[in-house]
């Protein structure tokens, strides 16, 4: 059995003047562990194909067809019952996910509000998960850097003392590669990598041309990649996450943000002491 199966899905969108046909007999089906892409011209109804499998479509859409998932009818199925199911069984990712977070709520208390629907928590258990779940992203970043350190740390040793920051490391070991192989040529790029520091680029190439380290065979230099890749992608996503809950908070309260920016640089707040500050899960 399928786990998603789609059979002549019809939606009709109404407008101000007569209802639109938005999808037309659109069928298919998928097993778990597959990923089916949709592509179409803008308009097309890809979207509202999603909404329709999400039933995020507005009460005056007239849907007809099937669509089950894991052998269960969703078509006709009620909002409460689509609320139940909604971030449990099934789920979206937005175009512009990162606007689902609201800088009207705490971060901590919006990944709660699912746990507390779909898995029954206390508002206690559910605080105390989404801290862990929000912790678990340092922790990720931490995890493979320690990889990215310890792997490529056989081959180039040196590299460590000179960048130790994560994000610079990751992102150094992704281009220089092979040691053997970085030159003169690729200085002015690792000096951009390293804050624009060419007397820290320079160091580098030096270290790499005297370097005690060892040959890395072509598969490990592949495993080295796959994971500083993935360093750079969680510590991108959590600068541009704090970047955009910043904008929005310029925004919606931007007197409320200057305080909480004063009080951040505030001495009492740097010796610990507990201000209006804190970060709040």
């Amino acid at each position: 059995m399928p786990l998603i199966e789609v059979q002549d899905l019809r939606v009709k969108l109404r407008t101000s003047r007569v209802m639109v046909e938005a999808i037309r007999g659109v069928s298919f089906s998928l097993e778990r562990g597959e990923t089916l892409g949709l592509i179409g011209e803008s308009g097309c109804g890809k979207s509202v194909t999603a909404m329709a499998l999400m039933g995020l479509l507005p009460d005056s859409a007239i849907i007809s067809g099937s669509i089950r998932l894991d052998g269960r009818e969703l078509v006709g199925l009620s909002e409460p019952e689509y609320c139940k199911l909604r971030g449990n069984g099934i789920s979206m990712i937005f175009q512009e996910p990162m606007t689902a977070l609201n800088p009207m709520h705490t971060i901590g208390r919006q990944v709660a509000e699912p746990l507390r629907r779909h898995k029954g928590h206390s508002a206690a258990e559910a605080r105390k998960e989404a801290i862990a779940l929000l912790d678990q992203l340092d922790k990720d970043v931490n995890l493979f850097a320690m990889r990215v350190r310890e792997w490529y740390g056989y081959h180039f040793p040196e590299l460590i003392k000179l960048v130790p920051d994560n994000y610079q490391y990751a992102q150094a070991a992704q281009f220089i590669g092979n040691k053997d192989a970085l030159n003169e040529e690729k200085l002015s790029d690792l000096q951009e990598l390293l804050d624009d520091d060419s007397t820290r680029a320079q160091n580098v190439l030096d270290a790499a041309r005297g370097s005690m380290g060892s040959a890395l065979s072509e598969l490990d230099m592949i495993n080295i990649g796959a994971f500083a890749t993935r360093v750079v992608s969680l510590a991108e996503y959590r600068k541009s996450l704090a970047a955009y809950l910043v904008e929005k908070m310029n925004q919606v309260a931007p007197s409320l943000t200057a305080l909480l920016s004063a009080n951040r640089r505030s001495p009492s707040s740097r010796r610990g002491t507990p201000t209006t500050a804190r970060t709040r899960a």
